[in-house]
């Protein structure tokens, strides 16, 4: 529920409002449009307290995760505030945030096939294609398709997979054999769903954010 603030407010929430903003501009490579919205009191504000804040934002570079778009909501905040320090707003404690983000194909190919993430592609060619390298990523009818070039062969070799969210990760299927295989995640981040549909991987879930 959004807060009523009192008459004359509105410039000091701005100011609040647009330094969360750098802040969480400072967090990304990139990012595009972002909305905010601060569920506090003007008297909680000035203690440094805030009830919550809604994020709406897309296109954005998170430490080379791509994602499409997101909406997420924080737990409270612990905040120092300072009108004559360039970083108005300093969040003080690590806080929880929950909400849904999504991912479309381009950026899951950008991840995959990144410096940073290569791990990620090592695990799916071991853990999903036998050791094979991928070639390339498509969604489509709602799977997630790995392309191959088996060593031995000139043709490209298309596995599917499903994918939803179990034990707090994503869980990968091969929709024509094999077992459940879950990716391992890092113990700050529990994924508590996900799903492919209309080109998007959209997970749900909540993580630990540290300043």
């Amino acid at each position: 529920m959004k807060q009523s603030f009192p008459k004359g407010a509105g410039p000091f929430i701005k100011i609040i409002s647009n330094s969360l903003k750098l802040w969480i501009r400072s967090q990304c490579k990139s990012l595009g449009d972002i909305k905010i919205d601060i569920n506090s009191s003007i008297f909680e504000l000035v203690q440094g307290k805030i009830k919550g804040v809604e994020i709406i934002a897309s296109q954005v570079d998170f430490k080379g995760l791509y994602i499409h778009s997101s909406q997420l909501k924080s737990n409270p905040l612990k905040v120092n505030l300072s009108l004559v320090s360039k970083s108005i707003v300093r969040i003080e404690k690590e806080f929880g945030i929950k909400g849904n983000i999504s991912l479309d194909e381009d950026g899951i190919r950008k991840i995959i096939f990144s410096k940073q993430w290569l791990w990620l592609k090592a695990w799916l060619s071991k853990n999903l294609l036998r050791q094979e390298e991928i070639y390339n990523l498509l969604i489509k009818d709602n799977y997630l398709e790995l392309h191959y070039t088996p060593k031995d062969k000139q043709t490209i070799v298309v596995e599917k997979f499903s994918i939803k969210a179990d034990s707090n990760t994503l869980s990968f299927k091969n929709i024509n054999k094999g077992s459940d295989i879950l990716l391992p995640m890092d113990t700050s981040i529990q994924i508590e769903a996900a799903k492919l549909s209309n080109g998007l991987l959209v997970i749900t879930g909540n993580a630990i954010v540290t300043p």
